[in-house]
């Protein structure tokens, strides 16, 4: 730091004898930023408790698909809300028809769920896709059924932007599904929000389970912890 400030003065004193004053600040702004940088390193780490809980899905993570650039990699924060997505190697896990994924997750009060989960659109009827499963030391406390079109909307042009996509972030219940980021065209991730239980429940395991003829696509989970 002290080093730091000694450089910046002394190109200061340079920078005058030879020149006017004008436009300098933008040259030492770039040493105050680095300043600011070592300071915050420098400072104590705060151990606040946050109420955002990441899940991280570890092997659950078990999906490449090759040629998406812009996939998110690791912790990632869109909108207020922090996400941990798969490492450089995943894009998502994969849970195939009739198959489960089971999580341990904080046993905290939950306020709310932000589940990044798509499926591919099978017709146009809409049909329970996937069910999401709440429960603590092996009872259910929460349970719903994950309706395709409704609720989990195709990552593959979401928008409408290829030819032959349906455009199906148009047909999603908006109070619940928010459009999260797209990693390169055509593709778009949507996460499902505000789940509908009448008290905070607390649980200790989340399970989720493909109902639908298609897979789902799981990239992340985060739990928002209601406050005590």
């Amino acid at each position: 730091m002290k080093a730091l400030a000694r450089a910046r003065d002394s190109y200061r004193a340079g920078w005058l004898a030879h020149n006017r004053p004008e436009n300098i600040e933008v040259s030492l702004a770039v040493y105050e930023k680095q300043e600011e940088s070592w300071a915050a390193v420098a400072a104590p780490v705060s151990h606040q408790k946050s109420r955002w809980h990441t899940l991280d899905l570890g092997r659950t993570w078990s999906a490449c698909y090759h040629g998406i650039a812009g996939m998110p990699i690791g912790d990632t924060t869109v909108e207020g809300t922090p996400y941990r997505f798969p490492p450089v190697n995943r894009t998502h896990a994969e849970i195939a028809p009739g198959k489960s994924v089971s999580l341990t997750i904080p046993t905290v009060p939950i306020r709310d769920l932000h589940v990044v989960l798509s499926q591919p659109r099978d017709g146009e009827e809409i049909r329970p896709g996937a069910r999401l499963r709440l429960s603590r030391r092996g009872q259910v406390v929460y349970e719903e059924e994950l309706l395709t079109i409704r609720h989990l909307c195709d990552w593959w042009a979401p928008l409408g932007e290829h030819m032959w996509a349906g455009g199906g972030f148009a047909y999603v219940d908006p109070m619940r599904v928010r459009y999260v980021l797209s990693p390169n065209p055509p593709y778009g991730l949507t996460s499902i929000h505000r789940f509908p239980w009448p008290a905070a429940p607390v649980a200790d395991r989340l399970e989720i389970t493909c109902l639908g003829t298609k897979p789902l696509q799981l990239f992340a989970i985060t739990l928002e912890e209601a406050s005590r």
